[in-house]
């Protein structure tokens, strides 16, 4: 039986949904925008992937160490990543360290800092696993079928990058789809488990 959400939006145009279901002692804070591998300039294809996957790399006050150790000592989790419609940040977390939790994560959200050596580590990171991938007929083909697919649309590329397009991406280009994506009228956030909307909505604010 799925929770009756409650909802409501912000003053500043975000739109916030909770959903109250306490069998477990557990929260999921989940903000999604609406922008995603749709939004890849021409010829930076993963451009919108590889912004939102840095976003718990380091922002502007806090180290990726730092999130990665404040996150762990709290028992939470703070993932990002996007797909081709979509980027997120989802947060796991117990009750009581919910609203530590969420300063963490609303860091991440909207200070990232894209540091050079930063997007320098992920960028080799995706690279060896294209490397990999390639090797694999069944990746091959997932490669091949969104150009062929959709072609002529904003869809129509391979959403994580290439090896053509990876190495062209700059901090400047990551931070661009990050203003443009992570604004609270393109965004929704959704809190669900051991909260009541009470709860959330005065997190939300």
């Amino acid at each position: 039986v799925l929770p009756k959400p409650s909802e409501r939006t912000l003053a500043n145009g975000l739109r916030v949904i909770v959903a109250r279901s306490s069998d477990l002692p557990l929260v999921t804070a989940d903000l999604t925008v609406r922008t995603g591998g749709w939004a890849d300039p021409d010829g930076l294809a993963g451009a919108a992937a590889m912004s939102a996957g840095m976003l718990t790399e380091g922002t502007k006050t806090r180290s990726a160490q730092e999130i990665a150790r404040q996150v762990e000592a709290l028992g939470a989790t703070v993932v990002s990543s996007a797909d081709g419609e979509s980027s997120s940040v989802t947060l796991n977390a117990m009750p009581g360290k919910l609203t530590e939790a969420m300063t963490v994560m609303a860091d991440v959200a909207r200070n990232p800092a894209f540091a050079q050596e930063e997007l320098d580590r992920q960028r080799a990171q995706a690279l060896d696993g294209l490397q990999v991938a390639f090797q694999e007929p069944g990746q091959l083909a997932a490669f091949a079928m969104g150009p062929a697919v959709f072609a002529g649309t904003p869809f129509g590329h391979v959403m994580g990058g290439t090896p053509a397009s990876l190495p062209k991406l700059t901090p400047d280009h990551l931070r661009a789809i990050h203003t443009a994506a992570f604004r609270p009228d393109n965004a929704i956030l959704v809190l669900t488990g051991d909260i009541t909307p009470e709860q959330g909505f005065a997190l939300a604010e």
